[in-house]
């Protein structure tokens, strides 16, 4: 597809997510705050407890099993929220592939568009430098955790930094960003 088309798809999925999970993630201070003016139960740990209830350890099956669970309780961390914008684009891409991955420590977030190799399980290391080159003209990254969605190409450094530098101040001083793919769909 487009450049834009995935830009707008990648919108549509952080606002979708922001209304299935409206207490937000307990690693968020703000998010916390604001459940609790809304009379909701989010606290430091509600999210680490609701995942005590995921039945699976497979990796892809967990992930999604945490997905359904926050969908239920209206709360979840980055992988609840990348998962269930990964399940909502699943829907919405075409013409491309699709990745819900582990970005630096323990970060989760969507990727459309990126390469063919980009398969489950597989682990990359990319430039934070530059945006790299084998990836598709209109490959996007979608953060619905961190609100944020951006074209490969023109934004991977800032786009990048700016969530590191949030989740894991640590990796945001790397020269690379190491990425674990859990799970993959093609699109034709």
């Amino acid at each position: 597809m487009s450049l834009s088309y995935n830009l707008m798809i990648a919108e549509q999925a952080v606002d979708y997510v922001g209304s299935i999970v409206k207490q937000g993630a307990e690693n968020k201070p703000i998010d916390i705050v604001h459940s609790q003016m809304r009379g909701g139960d989010l606290v430091m740990g509600s999210v680490r407890n609701q995942r005590t209830r995921v039945g699976s350890h497979e990796e892809k099956a967990m992930y999604h099993d945490a997905a359904a669970i926050a969908k239920n309780t209206q709360k979840g961390n980055c992988a609840e929220q990348a998962t269930i914008a990964f399940e909502y684009l699943s829907t919405k891409v075409r013409q491309s592939s699709l990745c819900l991955v582990t970005l630096g420590s323990d970060h989760v977030c969507v990727m459309i568009g990126p390469p063919d190799d980009y398969t489950a399980g597989s682990n990359h290391e990319e430039s934070l430098m530059d945006p790299p080159a084998n990836w598709a003209s209109d490959a996007v990254v979608c953060d619905p955790w961190y609100h944020e969605w951006f074209g490969v190409n023109k934004d991977w450094t800032r786009g990048l930094y700016s969530i590191l530098r949030v989740t894991h101040p640590s990796d945001a001083k790397l020269k690379t960003a190491k990425i674990h793919v859990i799970d993959q769909q093609s699109f034709a």
